[in-house]
Parts: structure tokens; C-alpha cells; sequence
């Protein structure tokens, strides 16, 4: 399939070569998550080889890759609203999948650092990359179905950490794991630059733009909205509620259940791999449906999910029997990949094209922090402080809780989407 430049999208015409692109720009993004999540899922023989405490691995998984995450998201977006995006995102996903092969070689806490921080950086421009490609391959009306499919990436790439660090570090070693997950990626940025086309830049009511504002004009734009302002805030604490179980998940079963790490990365499979899968594709799809009644209906599906996900994740943390435990993290994956699709596709609707990349930008700079870097890191240093066999697991529960405040924003940003028209229109 010829790479070629994409004609602005209609309701009527979603192509197979638009297919075609979301196809590969999903299987990218099931890399940047395999290569962003492996490392928490070997977390326990790489503690004990180096010697490290939960800190220092909260420093390792989160602040370490989230810190140069957010400061690399904002330049890497404003890129976005002015360079080819193709071939921005081949460059990314090459740096991002060969530094994670290279953490494979780290011989203590700095050298494994480095290497986090390396992903870090090239990863931050993946999504932001990706969504605003999406948003110029997909009308409005089919772009929350789109973007459930694109974020099947996090559960399949997620799954895919639990199998290889589960399963290659069990049987090869942690160092292994790394290197397997490093591969898929190199390949996949060859395939994306010699297939996949550049699109038309356009917003919503169908005028092609190209002239992307300057940074600071592009802010006070935002910052002016009172739908973008709940939608950062929603967004920037559903990143941290989920990220709290998702790193510590396999340390959390093998501590209070005592599974193997082989045992703990399939249960963190099936949960990442079929639970969220499925929350997915419903929630896209429920949100599209939703939204034809006015589209500030639309965040109703992250709200829901997120009120939904909190009672799971403490459940899953406190439940002192195995297969409990285990049913409240199926339920917990199902409802924290459902407000992705759906709170992603009202943030780009609210904005024109040209904007897009600064805003997601942003929104990755906070995500982040909050999400990657604090969120692990908080949780590291909450349950050492709490000390004792279920510090970790109170941990974990106590932090959750943020996904109540989340869920209101999200609600927030619905009545103010409800109350003005579309920006730009």
C-alpha cells in the first residue's frame, strides 16, 4: 500500500486505506505500552538483583520515565501541529523501542534509570502523534469508535508486558524481557513510514488548516474554555487512580497471594488483555451512540467508568481471598480502558486541527506527572511509610479514591460543553 496523502474525511466514506492506518498506528501504540509497562511487571526479581527499595523502583517507573515524559510532551506536541506527523512518529517509535532494548543492560539503579528516561522521552510524542492523525483520518461522528479501537493498544501491549515479563523473565531473566519487548517496535516504524500517508489537516466542520498558531496564543485559547480546563483536570487524575494498580499489580499479587511472577503477569494478561480489550471497543462505541442525543452526553461513559473502577481497585487490593481479588481486577480493566476513547474524542473535538498537538501535548505533560511519574512513585513511598505485609495493598487502596474526583470533572466538562457551541465552528 503506497503512502500517499489522505483526503479530508467524510460521514459517509471511511476508506480501507483509513482503516489500514489505524490498523498499524493501534499495533505502534501496543508497542509504546508494552515498552512503557514491562518494566513494572518485572519489578520484583529486578529489586532483588539490585538491590533497590519500593522507592527507588517508584522512582524507576515513574518519575524516572515520567518526569522526561512531561518535559519532552509539550515541545514534541507543538511539533505535531507543524511537521509531517508520519514521519515524526517513525522517528519516535525507533528511539523509543531500541532505549527499551537497551535497559536490558543496565547493571544498577542509574544505568536502568537512563535507559527509562530515554524511553521516556521519544515516547511522549506517541500519542499525542497518533490522536492527531486520527483525527484527520476519522469524521467526528465515527471518531470515538476509532479511537476504541486505538486504545485496544494499551490493553494488547499491556497484556503483552504481563506475558513477557511473566513468562521470559521467568524463564530467562528479567534483562531478557526487555530485550524481547524492544524488538516489534523497529519494525513497526519501517512498515508505518513506507505505508501510511500523511492526511489533510482539517477541524471539524471540514475546512483544511494548516496554519498552526503560536504556543502562547494557542494556550490562552485553551485555557479560556471551560470544557478543555474539567477535561485536563478529569483526564490528569483518571491517569493517576489507574496507574496506581497498573504498576503495582504483579507486586501486589505476588505479595499479598503469593503467586509467582509467572502466575501474576497471566492474571495481569487476561485483565489488561481481555478485560480492557472489551471496555474498549463497547465504551467507543456506546460513546458515538450516545453523543447522536448532543454530544456533552458523551463524557456520561468516562464518568460511569470511572465511578465504577474505584470500589474494584479496593477490592482487588484488600480482598484477603485470591479469586476475589482476582474478579475485582478483570472488572477493574474492563472500566479503566472505557473512558480513553471517549474523553480523548471530546478533548479533539473541542479544538480545530491546528491545534491539536499543543493541546495534547499539554495534556500528556500532566498525564504524566500525575499518572506515570508521581502516581507509581506516591504509591512506592505511601506504602513504605505505612510499613508491614500490606503496606502496599492499603496503598494502593487509599490512592484510588481519586478516580471519585475524576469522575466529577468529567461531569463538569459535559455541562460546559452543554452550555456553548463548538470552538472554531
Amino acid at each position: 500500500m503506497p503512502a500517499g496523502s489522505f483526503e479530508p474525511p467524510t460521514a459517509a466514506r471511511v476508506t480501507a486505506r483509513q482503516w489500514y492506518a489505524l490498523l498499524i498506528l493501534t499495533v505502534i501504540y501496543a508497542c509504546h505500552s508494552l515498552d512503557r509497562a514491562v518494566v513494572s511487571v518485572v519489578i520484583e526479581p529486578l529489586k532483588h538483583e539490585l538491590g533497590l527499595s519500593d522507592s527507588r523502583i517508584g522512582v524507576i517507573t515513574g518519575l524516572g520515565y515520567g518526569l522526561i515524559y512531561g518535559l519532552s510532551a509539550l515541545p514534541l506536541g507543538y511539533l505535531v501541529d507543524r511537521v509531517n506527523r508520519v514521519r515524526l512518529l517513525t522517528i519516535l517509535v525507533v528511539v523509543w523501542s531500541g532505549t527499551t532494548a537497551l535497559a536490558g543492560f543496565a547493571r544498577g539503579f542509574w544505568d536502568l534509570l537512563l535507559a527509562r528516561m530515554g524511553v521516556g522521552a521519544a515516547e511522549a510524542g506517541g500519542q499525542p502523534t497518533a490522536l492527531s492523525l486520527l483525527a484527520d483520518y476519522f469524521p467526528e461522528s465515527r471518531r470515538s469508535t476509532a479511537l476504541g479501537i486505538f486504545y485496544l493498544g494499551t490493553s494488547v501491549g499491556y497484556a503483552a508486558s504481563f506475558l513477557i515479563g511473566g513468562l521470559v523473565a521467568s524463564a530467562y531473566g528479567w534483562r531478557a524481557a526487555f530485550f524481547v519487548a524492544g524488538v516489534p517496535g523497529l519494525i513497526l516504524g519501517v512498515m508505518l513510514y513506507l505505508t501510511v500517508g500523511e492526511p489533510v489537516r482539517t477541524s471539524d466542520t471540514g475546512a483544511a488548516r494548516d496554519d498552526a498558531p503560536p504556543l502562547l496564543a494557542a494556550f490562552r485559547f485553551l485555557s479560556r474554555m471551560p470544557a478543555i480546563r474539567h477535561l485536563f483536570a478529569a483526564m490528569l487524575l483518571a491517569s493517576f487512580s489507574v496507574s496506581v494498580m497498573l504498576m503495582w499489580m504483579v507486586p501486589l499479587l505476588m505479595r499479598e497471594h503469593g503467586l509467582t511472577l509467572a502466575q501474576a503477569g497471566t492474571v495481569g494478561a487476561i485483565t489488561m488483555g481481555v478485560s480492557q480489550s472489551l471496555g474498549a471497543i463497547v465504551a467507543g462505541v456506546l460513546a458515538d451512540r450516545i453523543a447522536r442525543r448532543g454530544r456533552h452526553r458523551r463524557v456520561l461513559i468516562p464518568a460511569i467508568a470511572m465511578t465504577c473502577s474505584v470500589p474494584l481497585a479496593i477490592g482487588g487490593a484488600l480482598s484477603p481471598q485470591a479469586v476475589v481479588a482476582v474478579g475485582c481486577l478483570l472488572g477493574f480493566g474492563l472500566f479503566t480502558s472505557a473512558w480513553t476513547a471517549a474523553g480523548y474524542t471530546t478533548m479533539i473535538g473541542e479544538v480545530e486541527s491546528r491545534m491539536r498537538g499543543t493541546m495534547l501535548g499539554a495534556m500528556q505533560v500532566g498525564a504524566t506527572l500525575l499518572g506515570s511519574a508521581l502516581s507509581p512513585f506516591i504509591t512506592g513511598v505511601l506504602s513504605d511509610t505505612i510499613g508491614g505485609r500490606h503496606s502496599l495493598a492499603v496503598a494502593i487502596a487509599i490512592l484510588s479514591l481519586t478516580g471519585l474526583w475524576a469522575a466529577l470533572h468529567f461531569l463538569l466538562a459535559g455541562r460546559a460543553i452543554a452550555r456553548g457551541p463548538l470552538p472554531g465552528a
